[in-house]
């Protein structure tokens, strides 16, 4: 057991140490706020460094956008401020001798936060279902004929049906005095083709008569007897 006068020795070092210590600590405190709008900046980041750029102290700011860093040695210093949607920044040279302090008000100019790009993929259904129940995409597949898809007449401009069969090779409109009707050029010259409106079969070729533009889903043109599938040859 230490002597009664040795300890109250010892108990006066330490609180003398301690006294020293917070005597000598250099201190900086302040508020980060947004450039502009004074608005303070909550949970912003804050580094106290040495001219060299060593780390010295950080902390993160409170919701007053208060901070308080301190060195344990004299010196320079520079102050990092940086928050999520805010431009980094760094203020000072900071002279602060042995026991010093001071306040500052550090401002941040915002920035906007870019995110990573979304990529939004979205599926269409291009097929349509009474076009797949009749056979229609099969027989676009195989190649035989000229087709009208259901795609072609959304990015359509025509206003009637004859105007569909306009750009389409080998397909010609000849208009006629009871109405628009389409023929195919062969080796015989022009020959009125066989037409398929969503899978049934036309009668005539008159375009207006088989069908309004508004109600069709797909049309087939076949020029002669040998290109027309078996699935109709058969019907």
């Amino acid at each position: 057991m230490l002597p009664r006068g040795y300890t109250a020795l010892l108990a006066g070092l330490v609180v003398a140490l301690l006294s020293s210590s917070a005597a000598g600590a250099q201190t900086i405190t302040g508020v980060l706020s947004s450039r502009g709008s004074d608005e303070p900046i909550d949970l912003g980041y804050i580094a106290m460094l040495t001219e060299d750029g060593d780390g010295v102290a950080s902390t993160i700011t409170d919701v007053n956008g208060r901070f308080r860093v301190t060195s344990p040695e004299p010196g320079s210093f520079l102050l990092q401020g940086s928050a999520l949607g805010y431009r980094e920044s760094v203020a000072g040279v900071f002279d602060i001798g042995a026991g010093g302090s001071m306040q500052i008000e550090f401002r941040l100019e915002p920035e906007a936060v870019t995110l990573q790009g979304l990529v939004v993929q979205a599926e269409r259904v291009t097929e349509e279902p009474t076009l797949v129940s009749v056979g229609f995409y099969e027989r676009v597949q195989r190649g035989f004929g000229r087709f009208i898809t259901p795609g072609d007449i959304e990015t359509s401009t025509a206003i009637t049906t004859s105007e569909l069969f306009f750009g389409i090779p080998g397909v010609q409109i000849a208009p006629t005095t009871t109405g628009d009707q389409v023929v195919m050029t062969g080796t015989r010259g022009l020959c009125p083709p066989t037409i398929y409106v969503d899978g049934v079969p036309t009668v005539g070729s008159v375009i207006e008569s088989i069908m309004p533009r508004m109600s069709v889903y797909a049309i087939e043109v076949y020029r002669r007897g040998a290109e027309i599938p078996i699935e109709f040859s058969a019907v």
